[in-house]
Order: structure tokens, then sequence, then C-alpha cells
């Protein structure tokens, strides 16, 4: 597996692509509380995306799941 970091442009997003044989999955960490239907494009048109923002629970946002960052970041720590 293949995994790549970046931050975007605004300096509040993370940005982490993971490459899996021929499979690409997407996770965007944000450090808003409040998503705008623009910052969920690109993830929606890949599919296989999640957000991971500063919510207290997991759920959907127009069919792109969120979780809270804090999970998210400590699953990472934890496994790397």
């Amino acid at each position: 597996m293949i995994v790549i970091y970046g931050r975007a442009l605004s300096h509040s997003t993370v940005l982490i692509s993971a490459v899996d044989g021929r499979r690409l999955r997407l996770l965007e960490v944000k450090w808003s509380q409040q998503l705008r239907p623009e910052e969920l494009k690109e993830i929606r048109r890949r599919g296989r995306g999640l957000i991971a923002c500063r919510v207290q629970q997991a759920g959907q946002i127009d069919g792109v799941g969120v979780l809270p960052a804090a999970v998210v970041l400590l699953r990472l720590a934890a496994a790397g």
C-alpha cells in the first residue's frame, strides 16, 4: 500500500491518499465543523472516500462518510 500525504492551499485540510493495488482511497482531514457542498465534490466524484472533521459522531453528508477527526488521527498514529 502506498500512502501520500499533502496539505491543501487553505492550510486547514490535510489530504491523505492510499493506493492499494488498483484501488484509490481518499481521506480529507478538515479542521472545520461546517462542511460546504463544494468541499465534498472531489470525494463524491472519486467515490470510496471519507472526510474527518470536528464532529461528535460518525455519519454521512450528501452520501459521503464523515468521521470524528480525533478518532481518525489517533488510529493513524497508532497504526504508523
